[in-house]
C-alpha cells in the first residue's frame, strides 16, 4: 500500500472507519446542497441485497435492530467505502456521471458489521476497534454512523451503509481535499500489477483475502464485478483521473450545535422534531430543556437530540 492509505484496506475483523466516500448522483448532490443533510436524502438509495439478507436473517440481533431504527424513524442506506475506488463502478462495471462525497464519522461513533453467513451475524466496534455490546448499540442508534456488511453470491460484494446523521461529523462535496484524495486514488491504482485475476478471481478474493488480508490490493474493494479485476485497474485509474471537481465546495457539520437563541434566524419554523414517534415543533421545547439547535438537530441539556425533518 501507498503510505496514507492504510485505511483504505478493509478485512472482516478490521473494518472500523472514520473516514467514508460515497457516490452521489447528480440528482443526489443538488438535493445535498439544498437540504444540508446527508442521510435523509440517501433514504431512498436502495440496497437491495443488503435489505433482502436482513429481512431473512432471523437472529435476535437482526431482529432487534430493524425494530430499533424503524421505532428510531432510522434506516441504512447509501453505498460507501473506505475509499473513493471501490465503488466508483456501477453494477454493470461502467462509470457514472456522478459525484465524490466524503464523510468524518464523529470519534464516539459506532460501527456495526453484518454477515448473514457468520454464526453470529452482527458485531459492534467504536472508530478504535474495541468491541461494543449489542445493548449498547441498541440504547443509543444515534451513534450507529455506518454498518460494514458483506453479501455473498455469484459477484460477492461488501459496503457500508449509513445510519444515523447525529453520527456524522461532518460531510463534504467538490472540495480541494476531496481533489486531492482522488489524485492519490489515481497514484494507488496506477502502482498495481495488471495480470488477469482468472476464472476463480472472484471467489478467491471473498473466501481468502476479504476475510483477514489487508495486504493484497484486492482488500481496498468493495466489489468483484466486472471493472475491478486486475486487468481493469489503469482503466479505472483513468475513471478517477477525468473525475473532476463540479462545482463549488461545500462542508456541512451536522452535529456542531448552535445557541438556542438563534432557533427562528436558522429557519426552524420549517423544521419539526420527532420524539416517541410523535411529531411535535421544535421551537415549543421547554426553556430548561432547550439548549442547542443545529440545523437537523434539536439538543435538550441533557444530550437528547431531537430528530428534526423537514416541515410539509
Amino acid at each position: 500500500m501507498l503510505p496514507g492509505h492504510e485505511g483504505a484496506a478493509v478485512s472482516h475483523e478490521d473494518f472500523a472507519r472514520s473516514t467514508l466516500y460515497l457516490w452521489a448522483s447528480a440528482e443526489q448532490a443538488a438535493l445535498l446542497r439544498r437540504e444540508r443533510l446527508l442521510v435523509e436524502v440517501l433514504r431512498k438509495s436502495k440496497l437491495p441485497r443488503l435489505g433482502a439478507a436482513l429481512r431473512g436473517a432471523k437472529d435476535p440481533t437482526s431482529l432487534q435492530l430493524q425494530r430499533v431504527l424503524r421505532d428510531s424513524k432510522r434506516t441504512l442506506c447509501g453505498l460507501a467505502w473506505s475509499n473513493p475506488w471501490g465503488t466508483a463502478l456501477d453494477t454493470a462495471g461502467k462509470p457514472q456521471d456522478r459525484v465524490l462525497v466524503k464523510i468524518q464519522l464523529r470519534s464516539d461513533a459506532y460501527v456495526g458489521s453484518f454477515d448473514a453467513g457468520r454464526n453470529q451475524p452482527w458485531r459492534f466496534v467504536d472508530l478504535a476497534g474495541r468491541q461494543v455490546a449489542a445493548g449498547k448499540v441498541m440504547a443509543r442508534p444515534d451513534r450507529l454512523g455506518a454498518v460494514y456488511y458483506v453479501v455473498d453470491g455469484q459477484t460477492p460484494m461488501r459496503g457500508y451503509a449509513l445510519s444515523s446523521e447525529e453520527a456524522v461529523a461532518s460531510w463534504s462535496l467538490d472540495t480541494e481535499q476531496i481533489r486531492a484524495d482522488l489524485a492519490s486514488a489515481v497514484a494507488q491504482l496506477s502502482s498495481w500489477p495488471t495480470a488477469q485475476g482468472g476464472e476463480g478471481w472472484p471467489r478467491r478474493v471473498a473466501e481468502e483475502i476479504w476475510p483477514r488480508d489487508r495486504a493484497a490490493p484486492e482488500a481496498t474493494l468493495a466489489s468483484t464485478g466486472e471493472g475491478y479485476q486486475p486487468g481493469s485497474w489503469r482503466a479505472l485509474a483513468n475513471i478517477l483521473r477525468e473525475q473532476g471537481i463540479q462545482g463549488s465546495p461545500l462542508v456541512v457539520k451536522p452535529s456542531v450545535g448552535k445557541p438556542f437563541a438563534d432557533l427562528h434566524t436558522q429557519g426552524v419554523q420549517r423544521q419539526v422534531c420527532t420524539e416517541h414517534g410523535n411529531v411535535t415543533r421544535c421551537a415549543p421545547l421547554p426553556p430548561s430543556k432547550r439548549r442547542a439547535y443545529d440545523g437537523r438537530f434539536c439538543v435538550d441539556e441533557e444530550g437528547h437530540m431531537r430528530d428534526c425533518k423537514p416541515w410539509r
